[in-house]
């Protein structure tokens, strides 16, 4: 982009146009649009993981519910039979 907000490379520009920008090489010998590219994998990677492990956290926290819910279940009847034993 020119000082005067344009694009492109025109009269008055001092910059070149943002598609040979894209393509020119930076120090490793990697355009900077094959560095683009390759960021944009890391962080697709990244989400990915991300995902996966709220996923995995969800799953957790719903088996944990339902356990709470069978123990609580399973200590009532436990009662309920304990009782009937006293009053026999």
């Amino acid at each position: 982009m020119c000082r005067n907000g344009n694009r492109g490379n025109h009269a008055g520009c001092d910059r070149p146009a943002e598609s040979s920008q894209d393509t020119r090489m930076n120090d490793s010998g990697e355009s900077r649009k094959e560095t683009t590219e390759m960021k944009m994998e890391v962080l697709r990677a990244k989400t990915k993981t991300q995902n996966w492990i709220l996923h995995e956290i969800r799953e957790l926290a719903q088996v944990t519910e339902e356990n709470k819910t069978l123990r609580s279940a399973y200590s009532w009847n436990k009662r309920k039979q304990m009782d009937k034993v006293r009053q026999a």
